[in-house]
């Protein structure tokens, strides 16, 4: 079980390192401040939302909601899908 868990931690690495060679910094200043607001927008707002209204019906404490609506990686495995040619 270790041995598959620091196996995940290296590819999320790998994966966020690779993406990492995808971004050309002169064609993000002229939207970053767009995509800063879109960001926190979708942090601290769309998904807190969603986990909490996903939740409703099954009667989750608020607390583990909360919990829920920031942990882990978030959409990693659709950028990684937008790489790809179609």
């Amino acid at each position: 079980m270790q041995f598959f868990d620091g196996l995940a931690w290296l590819m999320q690495i790998v994966m966020f390192l690779t993406l990492g060679l995808l971004v050309f910094p002169s064609q993000i200043i002229p939207i970053i401040d767009i995509g800063f607001v879109i960001s926190f927008f979708l942090i601290l707002v769309a998904r807190p939302l969603a986990v909490f209204l996903c939740l409703l019906p099954f009667k989750v404490a608020v607390k583990d909601q909360v919990f829920i609506s920031w942990m882990g990686i978030r959409g990693a495995v659709p950028i990684i899908f937008a790489t790809f040619p179609s």
